[in-house]
């Protein structure tokens, strides 16, 4: 051999360099490169799609809400305010104030009356000593 058939192009068949198993391996990945970067691209702008639609549905959500909040807070000052209102037109009405009267009246005779034993033993102070003793000794004794 001369040295000027080492430094020229070899010239291989057509035929040959197709049946090489490396060449066919790229011939098929690329194809599937091609599918899994278009799939990849898809994936990412459905992704970012998603995100801004959750993203602005989020906040709307949030706006609304706080809106519904306000409207809430208003109508329950407001009912709470004629609650109010009606409570007091009905304890100051002229057929509660007698039976506020009536009912004043007739405890007074039960204290005063029959009642006045029964009130004094259920309100008597001794009953917090009473107390305490057993309860020091359920404590202390077992």
């Amino acid at each position: 051999m001369d040295k000027v058939t080492l430094l020229t192009v070899s010239r291989v068949d057509r035929q040959v360099a197709a049946m090489a198993p490396v060449s066919n391996i790229l011939s098929q990945a690329t194809a599937a490169f091609i599918f899994d970067e278009r799939f990849q691209k898809a994936i990412s702008a459905l992704t970012v799609t998603l995100y801004f639609q959750t993203q602005f549905l989020a906040a709307t959500t949030l706006y609304a809400s706080r809106i519904l909040a306000v409207q809430a807070y208003f109508a329950t000052a407001f009912g709470a305010t004629m609650s109010r209102k009606l409570l007091n037109g009905i304890w100051d009405s002229t057929a509660v104030q007698r039976l506020r009267k009536r009912m004043f009246e007739d405890f007074a005779r039960w204290i005063l009356g029959s009642g006045n034993t029964i009130f004094c033993a259920l309100f008597w102070p001794g009953w917090w000593v009473i107390g305490c003793a057993v309860l020091a000794v359920a404590q202390f004794g077992g």
